[in-house]
């Protein structure tokens, strides 16, 4: 929608998302997995489609201040280790 100073929207959907995944590979702790759940709320991010993460991230569902996620399941590739 269309308002006199800019857009409003209802919230983005980032429907291809890793939350869990550390850049370069490999898993985040607790508060990273937070840290990136945070990051993407604030940027206006309303729907997760993780596309696969080497946590479980269910924790984060009990956030009702963080975006929704909807799992496409268990990451089943090895983290890289660059």
């Amino acid at each position: 929608m269309l308002c006199a100073d800019g857009w409003i929207l209802p919230g983005l959907v980032d429907a291809h998302c890793h939350v869990g995944l550390r850049f370069g590979g490999g898993a985040e702790d607790e508060e990273g997995l937070l840290a990136q759940a945070v990051t993407e709320r604030d940027a206006g991010v309303l729907l997760l489609r993780d596309a696969g993460s080497p946590v479980d991230t269910r924790a984060l569902d009990q956030r009702a201040d963080l975006s929704r996620i909807i799992r496409a399941g268990r990451q089943i590739a090895l983290p890289s280790a660059r």
